[in-house]
């Protein structure tokens, strides 16, 4: 059994009722856990609803030893995010997803920015997890605080991934010109 297997239980195992009432694509939902030894973690609820509403993804995130990464990729292309950062996990999700709320250079994200209920959503979540480091708000905040993680003891990484050909090609993006 995994680690992470009582964060979402099987519908089979839960009473009759509630399984009726649930959805099964709720317990297959396009969002990648982040599981680390013995502990799952995830983006709070609404900010999990920003990211399932992304076109043609959704972002994906996950941890791997301590880096936090995001991933796009709505066709043979993807947009990559990771930070490597002594900071919370809960802290560093708003900041991923604002990224690609604020930044990403994607056509595909044009129409879901135009959307008041994500905007106040992305807004609440980079509110609450504000590390007081960046006296901003919305896009500023977005970029003040993936600046000062970079230049500090974390480092931010942002790659664009081609599919070519079979090939894969990665280029790490600059991330003052990136956060423009």
């Amino acid at each position: 059994m995994s680690p992470c297997s009582n964060a979402h239980p099987s519908p089979r195992r839960l009473p009759g009722l509630m399984r009726s009432r649930i959805s099964r694509a709720v317990w297959a939902a396009p969002l990648a856990l982040a599981c680390t030894v013995g502990k799952c973690e995830m983006p709070p609820s609404e900010l999990q609803r920003v990211i399932k509403s992304m076109p043609s993804g959704p972002l994906t995130m996950k941890r791997s030893g301590g880096t936090l990464i995001a991933e796009y990729c709505p066709d043979n292309t993807c947009e990559v995010i990771q930070v490597k950062a002594q900071s919370s996990v809960d802290a560093a999700y708003p900041l991923l997803a604002g990224y690609f709320y604020y930044f990403s250079t994607y056509t595909y994200l044009e129409e879901w920015r135009r959307d008041k209920n994500i905007e106040s959503a992305l807004a609440q979540s980079l509110l609450q997890s504000k590390t007081g480091r960046c006296p901003y708000q919305g896009k500023d905040l977005v970029r003040c605080e993936l600046i000062s993680l970079n230049s500090g003891k974390g480092r931010v990484t942002i790659l664009d991934i081609r599919y070519d050909e079979g090939r894969k090609t990665s280029l790490q993006l600059n991330i003052q010109e990136a956060l423009k």
